[in-house]
């Protein structure tokens, strides 16, 4: 069995990879996962061997988790294509084969098609794009539902503001509804309480830590974050605003470095809002380009390990601010 997740939206992405691997390691709790990321594989011929070898001594069935595809050469996804159409992969019922991609790099036509065209082969296959308006909408508050077991709901008024505030960005989202979930408990989430809790005062010490690591100064970078937990921010969503904030420090690096220097200019061009535009354009001066680009690629494998177990968030969140 095949299953292709794949698309813009990275959290529904990594959100259905995290679903189907939990359901899988509880319903065979004795079999095999493998792991491979085709960013670090040169040879395809260790995939092969995973592929078609058993899934242990006590299972019957094996999952193997295959990432990226899409970013190395089509001639190496076509060489991949060729492994998936061996029958014991396409077909069998021993191995579950997961592969994740997210629409960063170029798929092979052939490699793609295979895996999203609709035939008798044994392929489930999502993409996940992006959600806007009422789309948006719809699944804040299905999320809001679910996780609150109808206890709470939220004034149309507050969703609005809500989505503003967090730039529509899932991960953001995520965070917050279970922050306004425990704040209200039972009832109607208001526009008010949006105010309360998503106010922007999270942001606003992301963008004071921020300073603090563009001046060397680790020791108020880690008292920052310390203050932003003590309010009742996770690693994780902490971790998060930063990135976030990175990206837009890598954009707005662009636009100066072809000559952009008024903050509004910047704003429109980025779709930021103005405040961020300013705010992020007095803090570039402290990061060059190529920093920024290897600390961006730094978060973004902290943030992969993460969130398959492989790295604890509490730690890897001081490690990362004193790598920044």
């Amino acid at each position: 069995m095949i299953k292709f997740y794949f698309g813009e939206e990275k959290y529904l992405v990594f959100s259905q990879y995290r679903k189907e691997r939990l359901n899988f390691e509880k319903n065979n709790p004795d079999a095999h996962i493998g792991e491979f990321d085709f960013k670090k594989v040169i040879d395809l011929k260790q995939v092969a061997e995973e592929l078609i070898s058993g899934g242990g001594l006590f299972a019957s069935k094996k999952m193997l988790i295959l990432r990226n595809i899409n970013e190395v050469s089509v001639t190496f996804q076509e060489q991949f294509l060729e492994l998936l159409k061996n029958p014991i992969v396409s077909e069998g019922d021993e191995l579950e084969l997961l592969i994740i991609a997210l629409e960063k790099g170029k798929f092979s036509t052939k490699l793609k098609g295979f895996l999203t065209r609709k035939t008798k082969r044994k392929i489930e296959s999502i993409e996940f794009k992006r959600k806007k308006g009422m789309e948006l909408e719809k699944w804040v508050l299905l999320e809001i539902n679910r996780r609150s077991n109808k206890d709470v709901s939220i004034k149309s008024i507050a969703l609005k503001e809500l989505i503003l505030l967090t730039n529509g960005d899932l991960w953001k989202l995520n965070s917050e509804i279970d922050k306004l979930i425990c704040f209200v408990d039972k009832g109607e989430i208001s526009k008010m309480d949006i105010e309360k809790i998503c106010n922007g005062e999270m942001e606003a010490g992301v963008f004071d830590l921020i300073d603090a690591v563009g001046a060397k100064n680790l020791e108020k970078a880690i008292t920052l974050k310390n203050r932003l937990i003590t309010q009742g921010d996770n690693e994780f969503f902490i971790f998060s605003m930063i990135t976030s904030q990175l990206r837009n420090l890598i954009k707005v690096e662009f636009c100066v470095s072809n000559g952009i220097y008024n903050a509004d200019r910047i704003a429109k061009k980025c779709k930021l809002h103005p405040f961020v535009a300013k705010k992020t354009l007095a803090q570039v001066r402290s990061f060059s380009k190529n920093k920024l680009k290897r600390v961006y690629d730094l978060a973004a494998r902290i943030d992969q390990e993460a969130k398959i177990g492989q790295r604890d968030m509490k730690e890897a969140l001081d490690y990362f601010i004193a790598k920044i």
